[in-house]
């Protein structure tokens, strides 16, 4: 059941954004843009960001320059730099993001993948809410 007396939530779909890895431009500048300014209008518990994961919409939240740093670090440990490092940063990336952890283990830093057996529900667009997409096309099964 809708509950009417709650102001319906505003998703913005940053998933191509998320996904870039060059300077913002085109349609990937108009997003974030966008996601910016209606946060700062409506607030973060009125407008929220999500990405396009596993045949779902699920909440996205930027990663801070330490985050990004290590991301790095362990990206460039994986994969050498090569012709196929751009092809595989993408999946890596989202690996890392969606179960790395990072440990400290005898004064070296450590990036650990924990991957759960169990699925946990993220937090996600429900009935009544708004999703604004720009970049990425999404079409559902009819």
């Amino acid at each position: 059941m809708i509950n009417k007396t709650a102001q319906p939530m505003v998703w913005i779909n940053v998933s191509t954004s998320a996904n870039w890895t060059r300077p913002a431009v085109g349609i990937v500048r108009v997003e974030r843009a966008l996601a910016l300014h209606l946060r700062e209008l409506m607030g973060a518990d009125q407008c929220r960001l999500c990405t396009w994961q596993d045949e779902r919409f699920i909440e996205w939240t930027p990663t801070t320059a330490t985050e990004s740093a290590v991301e790095d670090r362990a990206l460039e440990a994986l994969v050498p730099r090569g012709p196929s490092f751009d092809l595989v940063r993408p999946f890596l990336t989202r690996a890392l993001r969606r179960y790395g952890g990072q440990a400290t283990s005898g004064g070296k830093d450590v990036v650990r993948l924990d991957i759960p057996l169990t699925t946990k529900t993220s937090l996600q667009p429900g009935p009544g809410d708004f999703l604004i997409s720009i970049g990425l096309l999404i079409l559902f099964p009819q």
